[in-house]
């Protein structure tokens, strides 16, 4: 008889399902203002047809990038690298007279 095989699974493993890896559930929230504006870019402009989804698209990968990408630890997100880089330089600023 075949015994059943056992399988370690590591505490730091995170089993919830995600749409972009990385990305928890709240963080999808950023999609919806983007989503309402595609909604209103599609149905009360008077652009073409084919400028509308090409607006959209970028709109629509512009929350992706920001919140998927990983620029220089795997645990930071882009939009926080860049808002801790704003928050450097403001307070790093120096009076000039």
């Amino acid at each position: 008889m075949k015994e059943k095989k056992q399988f370690f699974i590591p505490k730091n493993y995170d089993k919830k399902f995600e749409w972009i890896p990385g990305v928890s559930g709240w963080q999808h929230m950023a999609f919806v203002p983007v989503i309402a504006l595609d909604y209103f870019i599609l149905t009360h402009t008077p652009f073409d047809i084919t400028n509308k989804l090409v607006i959209s698209a970028v709109l629509l990968g512009l929350p992706w990038t920001l919140i998927g990408t990983r620029p220089v630890r795997e645990n930071v997100s882009l939009y926080k690298h860049l808002y801790w880089e704003i928050e450097i330089y403001e307070s790093t600023k120096t009076i000039q007279i």
